[in-house]
Parts: structure tokens; sequence; C-alpha cells
């Protein structure tokens, strides 16, 4: 039938391939990217950041948590208050609206692109209303535009939540710099891969003060003094400079990839793979596919098997029970069914071409085995 590769693992870091090329890495870039006496290599990686962004601003986190707790603590959001946001997203970002005292709403998606309802959105939106918090699952972009007009006529903020990382835009325009803050992740499985955390970006000259304030100083008020500061180092600076000079590869890389499954999944009528709005850019940095649940789970089952590791992404925050009990949030049913359905498969740069060939052969093979009842027009 074929034959049988190396483990493939679900991640693996774009830059560099290998520990043995990690440590060569090393020491090709902390002598090249060592700081001026007057300058700290995460100032030059934010500012770097930033220019990639087209911001003005980057601050970068050890923590896109806290990142958005800052944000939230600045724009003065807190008990009373509501944050509209999807529930098809890390846990971690729905605690952070708890911790500040405000209260999630959640919205359901569209099941054909992981996208929130707008109509359901404007539906939400009430006297206690203070964001919306507009997430991009797997870095799918979507038409941010749409949501700031909407945040500025109720007068609210637009928070943008990239969760693929940098790469994606809509016209031409990083995603995360549409609305009145950018969060942008650096988490292992995104593009800039080194650590949890992430990017702060925004325009607002206030802002960033209070950010960086924050970063750089024992304690900012309304916070634990006691928290740990959250500023990179300038080790992991000089890992995330290295990094964004070879972003265009690893995209080109991920690039061909994302082609092959296409082209395979188009072959294929009881599967479903989201688009990106037609004026968007995707970065890759995950390939989803829709496939009924059961059929899902004895899929990735068999691929385990058979040495390829698959994810089955995020469990919606509204079917957490400490969430569940505390908010009683309502039915979510396309939520329900992109969760119950949606199986990532490895995309990462350094995946070979032989690799390929097998996880494609694989899928080939597990589809035709398990079967199912999917209707494809579930999520048209």
């Amino acid at each position: 039938m074929y034959v049988y590769v190396e483990k493939i693992h679900f991640l693996k870091s774009g830059h560099p391939d290998s520990s043995k090329a990690y440590l060569s890495t090393l020491r090709e870039i902390l002598p090249k990217y060592r700081a001026k006496e007057d300058e700290d290599l995460s100032d030059k990686f934010e500012r770097r950041v930033a220019e990639s962004c087209g911001a003005l601003y980057a601050s970068a986190f050890n923590s896109t948590t806290i990142a958005l707790k800052v944000f939230l603590s600045y724009a003065d959001i807190k008990s009373g208050h509501q944050v509209i946001c999807p529930s098809y997203m890390p846990i971690q970002y729905i605690n952070a609206i708890l911790d500040v005292g405000a209260t999630p709403v959640f919205v359901d998606l569209c099941p054909s692109n992981y996208e929130m309802d707008f109509h359901s959105i404007i539906s939400k939106i009430s006297d206690k209303t203070r964001a919306i918090l507009l997430a991009y699952p797997y870095g799918i972009p979507c038409n941010p535009k749409e949501y700031y007009e909407l945040c500025k006529d109720y007068s609210i903020q637009l928070i943008e939540l990239v969760l693929g990382g940098l790469g994606s835009k809509y016209q031409g325009k990083q995603l995360g710099t549409f609305g009145h803050i950018g969060i942008i992740e650096f988490h292992p499985k995104r593009s800039i891969s080194f650590g949890d955390g992430g990017f702060l970006v925004s325009d607002n000259d206030d802002l960033a003060s209070y950010a960086r304030a924050w970063l750089l100083s024992k304690a900012v008020e309304g916070f634990d003094p006691q928290l740990p500061r959250k500023r990179i180092s300038d080790f992991y600076a000089s890992i995330g400079l290295w990094m964004i000079d070879r972003l265009g590869e690893a995209f080109f890389r991920q690039l061909q990839i994302t082609k092959r499954y296409d082209s395979f999944f188009r072959s294929v009528s009881d599967t479903h793979t989201p688009t990106s709005h037609l004026k968007g850019d995707w970065n890759h940095g995950f390939y989803p596919v829709i496939i009924e649940g059961e059929r899902r789970n004895r899929i990735a089952d068999a691929l385990g098997k058979n040495g390829i590791e698959t994810h089955k992404g995020y469990q919606p925050a509204h079917s957490n029970t400490f969430i569940e009990a505390l908010i009683r949030p309502p039915r979510l049913p396309s939520t329900d069914l992109i969760a119950e359905s949606t199986l990532l498969l490895p995309i990462y740069p350094s995946l070979t071409t032989a690799e390929q060939d097998y996880i494609i052969e694989n899928l080939e093979w597990a589809l035709s085995t398990y079967r199912g009842s999917y209707h494809r027009g579930a999520f048209i």
C-alpha cells in the first residue's frame, strides 16, 4: 500500500527543523542580533514586528492572556460590562475577561469559515457592551472592517485576536491592525514559535505607553504586584528576529502543502475545508478539515496508529462546566458542530514531500474505510 515513514508530529517549530539545527541556529543568531549597549533585543524585536504588521507599536508579552487583561484594564472594562466574543477559542481568553469582572457574551459561528455570525452580534449588543473580541481561529481571515464600523457605530472597542500568528492579512494588511488593539500569538503552534505569548499591537500612543509601563515596572494599578513580569527575554527576542527573517520561506512552504491538501480534498465529496475571505491572505499555520464527528474520531485514531499525529481543535468555552455554571451560555449549535467535526492536519514548513505523500495516502485509505452520513450543505 505505502511505505511507513518516521512518525509525523502534529507540530514542529517552523524554524529550525531539528534540535541539532536549533543549536547551530543559536550560534548564528546571538552574535548577529546582539544589541548595542543602549538597546536591548526585546526593543529591536518589537520594532521589527510593528514594521511587519504596519503598526506604530508592538509590545511583546510572554502571555497573550496578560496582554488581553492589560488592554481590558486600559479600556476600563470591568464588573458589570460585557464583551461579545466567540466560544470557539482557547479558554484562557475567556478567563481573562472574567478575571477583570466582565462577562463574555457568546455568539455562534458561521459554519463555513469559523467566523462569528455578524447579524447575531448586532442582536447581542446592549448598554453593557464595551467590546467585541474578534478571534480568527487558525488565522482564517474574514472582513474586519465591517466589525470596526459596527464598533464605531456603538462606541465600543474592537479587539482582534489573531490565533494564527503573523502573516494572515485582509486586503494586504495584517490582521490585528484593524481594531483598537490586536493580539497576535507566537505560541509554538504559530509562525513565530518559541514559548507562549505574543504581541499587543496598536497605533495608540497612550496604550503603547501603558503596556510598556506594565511590562517594565513592578506594579501597575489594578494588577497584583506579585505577578511575574511578562516581558520576553533577549534570548527569545533573538530567536524571534531570526524567524522573522525567514517567515516568507515558511509561508511559501506551508502554501505548497496547503495546495496539495486542497487538491486531495476537492476529490472527496463528504468533507469540507473552510476558506478565507476572497480579499484575505491566510498564513496556513493550520489546515482544518470538517469531517462528521464520529467518523472524524475514527479517522484520527487510524492516522495516529500509523504514526500521524492530528489535533481536534479547540474545546468551546461554553461547554466547560465552570463557564456553563457561571454564565449559563445560550445554545451554540454551529459552534458545537464545528468543534465535534474539526480535524487539524500537520502542515509545518519542514514537512517533507515523502511525509506529505504518506499523510495523503493514509487519509485516502481512512476516508474510504470509514464512511459517514456527512452532508456538505450543513456547512454552506
